[in-house]
């Protein structure tokens, strides 16, 4: 099927509310790998984002907001959606038994995966993620993250070069370097392999003056664009300036997104499907050896800053019918 094949632009990861070390260390480590992530804070608005990028892909941790059946019925729903059955889901979980994970995955379509959360270190949950991804296509083709310029962006930039100052407007940036529009002046000087000793860049409230090597020049209707590389010995903090501008912008759209979004009111205790010869697992309370995975101390506790705490009292993994849905809206 077509929604099968890796898209050549790559694809948009999604986190729907994730554990405390998943958001500040795990997704922090994929940004430094290009790969274009966000955090999705409450799964009410999830759908209705997700309908705008058909190639996501979307992990899910089940140990928040909803209970265990309740997001078993939520993901078998996108099979049943025509915008969200390409969404690529995989789920994550910490203290949560071993038979309820396995209803999961036996029967739920889940490209993603499962992520395991207990007594794992959050570089090993990166490289387990990071080989999904990969797997994936979540670059595409792509080997860096960039942001297409707007006039919306406060972006401006300058070249020295001589005794003159010249303009550039920007088109697409990213942290290995810049497309741009040039003055029409300095486009008649330069050449490539040109090293442009002094950049000035200014994203919003950062700027920079940096070194650049002239990679490409080329004219078309009348507009001369350039491709600007940092030149080697870039420093990191540089290069990370960058990235950090762009997932800012790029976090902002998706805010903006979020407030335009339909809030997701459907009852997922009491959902119902078509006859495809499968039931919703019966998730009754589990079993002794289960109880001793509940009780098992959670991942980099000392850090979870009171969340955990709140993850147990909002998501129980005993499924009980008098369960009602719980809600957070960031």
């Amino acid at each position: 099927m077509t929604f099968r094949e890796n898209p050549v632009f790559g694809r948009k990861v999604f986190f729907i509310d994730p554990p405390y070390t998943i958001e500040h260390k795990v997704i922090e480590k994929l940004k430094e790998q290009e790969y274009e992530v966000y955090i999705l804070k409450d799964y009410t608005f999830a759908k209705s984002v997700l309908r705008n990028f058909e190639n996501a892909i979307c992990f899910i941790n089940i140990k928040q907001q909803l209970s265990l059946k309740e997001w078993y019925n939520y993901i078998k729903s996108f099979q049943y959606d025509d915008t969200l059955k390409s969404v690529f889901l995989g789920i994550m979980a910490s203290k949560v038994p071993e038979s309820s994970i396995e209803k999961f995955i036996m029967n739920l379509k889940l490209p993603g995966g499962y992520i395991g959360l207990d007594g794992i270190t959050p570089e090993e949950i990166t490289k387990k993620i990071s080989g999904i991804l990969e797997i994936n296509g979540a670059k595409g083709k792509r080997k860096y993250l960039s942001l297409t310029c707007s006039k919306d962006e406060a972006l401006t930039g300058y070249i020295a070069h001589g005794n003159k100052l010249f303009t550039m407007t920007f088109e697409n940036i990213s942290s290995i370097g810049i497309s741009c529009f040039l003055d029409n002046d300095l486009s008649k000087i330069l050449v490539k392999n040109t090293l442009l000793t002094n950049v000035s860049l200014s994203l919003g409230r950062w700027s920079v003056i940096t070194q650049c090597i002239v990679y490409s020049i080329n004219e078309m209707n009348g507009k001369t664009t350039a491709l600007l590389l940092f030149a080697k010995g870039t420093p990191k903090e540089t290069k990370d300036s960058l990235r950090k501008y762009i997932y800012d912008v790029l976090d902002k759209k998706l805010q903006q997104l979020i407030k335009g979004s339909t809030e997701d009111n459907e009852n997922y205790f009491t959902m119902t499907f078509p006859s495809d010869g499968q039931e919703t697992p019966d998730y009754n309370p589990p079993t002794e050896e289960d109880s001793e995975v509940e009780n098992a101390e959670p991942l980099d506790e000392e850090e979870d800053t009171g969340k955990a705490e709140e993850s147990e009292a909002k998501a129980p993994t005993e499924i009980t019918e008098e369960e009602t849905e719980t809600k957070q809206q960031s």
